[in-house]
């Protein structure tokens, strides 16, 4: 677990404010790629908890111990696009055909230039 200690100029109820927003914003972006977790031709597409495919993210794609994500650092869930191709990268595998890779997104400590704020501009 990454413990982040505020910067001293900061006061401590703003930076709760800052965490807050920070970990809404987490909420709505993807594990694996980064994409927003949106609505797709009006309908919100399907999400999927991270920690309900454990196994196959770390044989498929290397993300390992999910049960134990730091939940400040990395999103909770990933999006519909990245499960059609974590399920075509698990099909290859479990058939012994060569497939594409799936490269995560890398998820760093949250800063004051996050990228996470980035993403919803």
């Amino acid at each position: 677990m990454v413990i982040i200690f505020p910067p001293p100029k900061i006061h401590h109820e703003m930076y709760a404010l800052v965490m807050e927003f920070h970990l809404e914003q987490l909420q709505k972006h993807c594990r694996i790629c980064g994409n927003r977790l949106s609505k797709s031709k009006g309908s919100r597409q399907p999400v999927y908890c991270c920690a309900d495919f454990s196994e196959d993210l770390a044989t498929c794609i290397g993300i390992r111990s999910v049960p134990e994500d730091d939940g400040v650092l990395l999103p909770p869930k990933f999006c519909n696009n990245c499960f059609m191709k974590l399920r075509r990268v698990k099909k290859a595998k479990e058939s012994g055909t060569p497939s594409h890779q799936i490269q995560p997104m890398e998820w760093t400590s949250h800063t004051d230039d996050c990228t996470v704020r980035e993403y919803e501009q």
